[in-house]
């Protein structure tokens, strides 16, 4: 158990890694993006600068409210990883799962959902009959057993 519990946190923090190498790849390339928008307004503003100067400002504020707003939600989430590994690896598959069966759900025809609900309730039957015939088996030969071990020698 206690193996298990360990690899499950050398797995979490493997893919809370990558995830936040990710996330931080995603700031740096939309920031350059914001970089970039700004460097056309700032353009702009030279050709019409009357008319953008009160855009740069507004644009700036933006992309200053942004930057903090991203820098606090990196903070958080690295503090929420480091202090519960296990519980944010949990959430990490769990929103997974649950994206994979939100398509599932929408963009799958409804004969096809049909056909695979039963083919599910099917597998399920069968498993669940045979696990019953094999506890019944097990049962009826421990009471077997302990009825040998009853009988009196003579």
């Amino acid at each position: 158990m206690a193996e298990r519990s360990k690899l499950n946190i050398i797995t979490s923090r493997v893919i809370i890694t990558t995830m936040g190498i990710a996330t931080a790849e995603l700031l740096t390339w939309r920031n350059w993006r914001t970089v970039k928008q700004g460097a056309k307004v700032a353009a702009q503003a030279i050709m019409h600068p009357a008319k953008t100067i009160r855009k740069v400002v507004q644009k700036a504020r933006l992309g200053v409210a942004y930057v903090k707003k991203q820098a606090t939600r990196l903070y958080t989430t690295t503090k929420r990883i480091i202090t519960h590994p296990i519980r944010t690896g949990r959430q990490i598959y769990r929103k997974t799962v649950n994206a994979v069966k939100r398509v599932y759900q929408k963009y799958t025809p409804r004969p096809i959902k049909r056909f695979n609900s039963a083919v599910k309730r099917t597998v399920t039957k069968r498993y669940n009959s045979a696990r019953k015939s094999v506890s019944r088996f097990v049962k009826n030969t421990r009471a077997r057993v302990k009825k040998f071990f009853r009988r009196k020698r003579r």
